[in-house]
């Protein structure tokens, strides 16, 4: 009797270690299967926000390389050139459109302006000028941070600013800048986070 007691308890103690084993695989296959999933959903938000985002793809790149010459012929030939501060801004102003360069002559930002917006430019994320907040919302979700009007959304690299009663714009943005946002005190030193209206 003693016996069998005993290989009873060893067989339970071995059927239940085998079991452990088993759940820490199952867990850790889960693990993996759960990381590969995410992995392949990044690419794919990846690629459809540089699709969904085409100028993202010129900043930081040189204003004598190929790609931004041609994006610049493709806005148009016609811009006012404001020098200051070892910076440069390309205002195609007839489009909305400005571009800010460094002092090294790369690209920081694209800005797409109310002012004077070229409603046939296909803007980022499929946003219009005449978008009321809710509705940017819905398109790109909410910000990842506020300041005032102005709505960052840190993943897409956009800055949205929106009216405060302009009378000269008739859309609730004012603009909506495409750059690359790496940190919190891009134009704003005091974020905070706030509800959107």
């Amino acid at each position: 009797m003693g016996s069998t007691f005993k290989y009873f308890v060893f067989l339970r103690r071995s059927i239940l270690l085998k079991m452990k084993k088993l759940v820490f695989l199952l867990i850790i296959a889960l693990l993996f299967s759960c990381a590969e999933q995410q992995n392949q959903e990044n690419q794919q938000t990846k690629v459809e926000d540089s699709e969904l985002n085409p100028y993202l793809k010129y900043i930081g790149q040189h204003i004598s390389s190929q790609e931004i010459i041609d994006m610049m012929s493709d806005i148009g030939p016609v811009y006012q050139l404001t020098e200051g501060y070892g910076a440069r801004f390309y205002n195609f102003e007839y489009r909305g459109v400005e571009m800010f360069f460094t002092e090294t002559d790369t690209l920081k930002s694209v800005f797409f302006k109310a002012i004077h917006h070229d409603t046939s430019l296909v803007l980022p994320y499929g946003l219009k000028m005449s978008d009321m907040p809710k509705k940017v919302m819905k398109k790109i979700g909410e910000p990842d941070r506020t300041y005032i009007q102005f709505h960052y959304y840190y993943y897409k690299n956009l800055v949205i600013e929106y009216n405060q009663d302009d009378t000269l714009n008739p859309y609730p943005i004012n603009y909506i800048s495409v750059q690359k946002l790496d940190s919190l005190d891009i134009f704003a030193p005091e974020l905070t986070t706030k509800e959107s209206e």
